[in-house]
Parts: structure tokens; C-alpha cells; sequence
């Protein structure tokens, strides 16, 4: 069901970019990495991305160490944009999408065994 969720807004990032409502597109790829990581814990968040970590990297603790850094910079980032009063521009917009499109498409290829650098 949560994983149909992140899709779902994943695809609402996407119009909102094309309308150019960038707020939206921050607080849309936001819900789309709450709304997959709950799909592996049952609505705890921070407990689904380590299990989500750890079934898409398995043994690869360095990789999984190196994927949080990737999460937390990209987590800090959209926090910051999404503060009220904050003006987002298209091309922070543009970043935030586009990296969360790219960890969707890693996390997707690993976990189906497309991907296993």
C-alpha cells in the first residue's frame, strides 16, 4: 500500500515541477521517502529506512553507510527548502526530484535484483 503511496507521489512531484509549484515538489518527494520507508516497518519511519537499507544493500555495510550520508545531505537539504518564508527556485526544485527519482531507481533496481554492485 505505501509503496503505491510513494509512486503516487512521486508522480505528484513530477506535475507539481511542471506547474511550477517547487514547494510542492519538496514536500511531495518528502512524503514519497515517508510513505516508502513505512512499507517496511508498519508506520515507523525511521526504522523502515534501515530496514529498507539493509534488504537493498545486504551485506554491504559500507555502501549502506555511504547511502545514509546520501539520504541525510538530501534530507537536510529539502528541510531547509521547506522552511515557510523560503522561496524555491526551479532548479532546487529540479535537484530534489531528480535525486529522488535517482534513489528510487537504486532502491527499486537493488531490491529486485537488477542492480547488485
Amino acid at each position: 500500500r505505501n509503496l503505491a503511496e510513494s509512486l503516487r507521489m512521486l508522480n505528484e512531484a513530477q506535475t507539481s515541477f511542471r506547474i511550477g509549484d517547487y514547494k510542492e515538489v519538496i514536500a511531495a518527494c518528502k512524503a514519497a521517502f515517508e510513505s516508502a520507508s513505512r512499507a517496511f516497518s508498519q508506520g515507523d519511519a525511521r526504522r523502515g529506512f534501515e530496514l529498507l537499507r539493509a534488504k537493498a544493500f545486504g551485506e554491504h555495510e559500507a555502501k549502506q553507510r555511504a547511502f545514509d550520508k546520501v539520504l541525510d545531505a538530501m534530507a537536510g537539504y529539502a528541510h531547509t527548502l521547506g522552511q515557510r518564508g523560503l522561496r524555491v527556485s526551479r532548479g532546487e526544485a529540479e535537484l530534489v526530484l531528480t535525486s529522488t527519482l535517482g534513489v528510487f531507481s537504486l532502491l527499486s533496481r537493488r531490491l529486485s535484483k537488477r542492480d547488485s554492485g
